[in-house]
């Protein structure tokens, strides 16, 4: 198994502020429109008119709007209130931020946001400075790291994974362990040990998973050329939820700086990979050479993994994967069209095409409103899949 890739992969923080009543207002429209039109509202937030979807529904936790900033940057949630003391503002940072941006970018991005929206926390006086100092204060509530394996014919086996003691016990294995196992047919695709907000460790089958969820950029991360590539690849995430990081009195921007790395090593040691041998004690079983490289690397600063993949080419792909899959589900109807008009020759279909597009010429001419709407809706909902765009 060959090591391809390892990067922070998820990153939850939470804010105490608020945004002023301009943004409140604005996001409210937004998602009064999204619920009206059933669909994600574009919004160009406060003086900066910083371009972002509003979703017609919120979050638990009293959030009620909630908006999204990008393919490579965050997901907001945002409660309706202006108190400063409480905890109105979480974000959820995308893998892809992470993987282009590196932890310190993705850092900065939201630190701008909050700067652009006039976010504000309640007066404090600052330890260094001595000065009065009203900007949110953050408490990072979880993050992820990932290793990304190449390989053959690696398909985890819950048995050789040896855990601590107190673990929770959910899906019982039989060594002991907590956790989720989902097969597709007859092939393992997921193992799950661990619960949040606690610690995780997740194995799963990220080939599947692209081709799914259709994140075929992941092979410019990898700089893999997806026609050519025949082998495996599972992941490996090590998670630490809210009540790990209180463990290590993890809070901050400055804390994570100085510890992450430091948990995802212990989340790593405590659950290891081991390969079995004949001597009874599980415990003295040798880690796999591939748990090994995970420890090695994770020991490395994880600021150092950001991908050589450039965000044009991430939205160039992402953009030629929805022209492709808009012209399969053109060609897919033709036949059944033509069949349903009562031609029985596959030789007729072009005609049937050519009268789909004179329809649409005297929409065109006769009704241009109805694909103006359509035309702006496909607009708004591709609006950052802007490759001119810069990557800041």
């Amino acid at each position: 198994m060959e090591l391809i890739y390892s990067n922070f992969d998820g990153l939850e923080i939470s804010f105490q502020g608020a945004f002023p009543e301009t943004i409140l207002k604005q996001l409210e429209r937004g998602r009064n429109e999204a619920e009206q039109n059933r669909r994600n509202s574009l919004v160009y937030l406060g003086v900066k008119e910083i371009p972002v979807q509003v979703a017609e529904t919120g979050a638990r936790g009293g959030f009620r709007y909630r908006f999204d900033t990008g393919l490579d940057r965050e997901t907001w949630f945002v409660a309706r209130s202006t108190n400063p003391e409480q905890w109105n503002i979480r974000v959820s940072v995308k893998s892809m931020a992470l993987a282009l941006h590196g932890y310190s970018g993705v850092k900065d991005n939201i630190i701008q946001t909050l700067i652009d929206l006039g976010a504000y926390g309640y007066d404090k006086i600052n330890d260094i400075t001595g000065e009065i100092d009203d900007f949110p204060k953050e408490r990072i509530s979880r993050f992820d790291v990932c290793f990304d394996f190449v390989t053959e014919d690696f398909i985890p086996d819950p048995n050789h994974l040896i855990t601590h003691n107190r673990t929770k016990r959910k899906l019982l294995f039989s060594n002991n362990k907590e956790g989720e196992l989902i097969f597709s047919g007859n092939n393992l695709i997921y193992l799950r040990i661990g619960s949040m907000p606690n610690r995780q460790l997740v194995f799963y089958n990220k080939i599947k998973e692209i081709a799914e969820l259709n994140k075929i950029y992941w092979y410019k991360v990898w700089n893999i050329n997806k026609k050519e590539f025949n082998k495996k690849i599972w992941r490996i995430e090590a998670r630490a939820g809210k009540k790990e990081l209180n463990k290590w009195n993890l809070r901050t921007f400055k804390d994570f700086e100085k510890k992450a790395g430091d948990v995802i090593i212990s989340i790593l040691e405590e659950n290891r990979y081991v390969i079995p041998n004949k001597d009874k004690n599980r415990s003295r079983w040798p880690l796999a050479p591939f748990w090994k490289t995970a420890i090695k690397n994770a020991n490395q600063n994880f600021d150092n993994y950001i991908s050589k993949a450039k965000r044009e080419e991430i939205v160039i792909a992402t953009r030629k994967e929805l022209q492709e899959r808009y012209k399969k589900h053109l060609m897919g109807m033709a036949a059944p069209l033509s069949v349903a008009l009562g031609h029985e020759d596959i030789d007729q279909i072009p005609g049937v095409l050519d009268g789909v597009k004179q329809d649409l010429e005297d929409i065109r001419k006769n009704q241009s409103h109805i694909l103006k709407k359509k035309m702006k809706k496909a607009q708004d909902r591709l609006v950052f899949l802007d490759e001119k765009k810069s990557e800041n």
